[in-house]
């Protein structure tokens, strides 16, 4: 999926791209903001080595605080754990 975005990104060349983390409840809320960062910041970096301009990638990054499942069963936690991807066309 992130190739796809990749090459929409590089068909459009005034597309911006957004990288929201998100992290379950499980640990400190201030691990899990650190966490929701640098899974963003992950896929900022693969896209960059795909070719996407740095400038044109913003990252969000929210931690546990906006869980989209419940965070009361494993698989809901798995969910949670992920990272929004929203391409922006001007």
């Amino acid at each position: 999926m992130l190739n796809e975005v990749a090459v929409l990104l590089k068909e459009d060349p005034k597309a911006t791209l957004l990288l929201d983390g998100h992290t379950d409840v499980t640990g400190d809320e201030t691990f899990n903001d650190k966490l929701s960062k640098q899974r963003a910041e992950a896929i900022k970096r693969y896209l960059e080595l795909k070719g996407v301009d740095e400038n044109r990638i913003f990252i969000g990054s929210f931690g546990e605080s906006k869980p989209k499942f419940s965070n009361d069963t494993p698989n809901g936690r798995a969910l949670n754990r992920r990272v929004e991807i929203m391409i922006k066309r001007n």
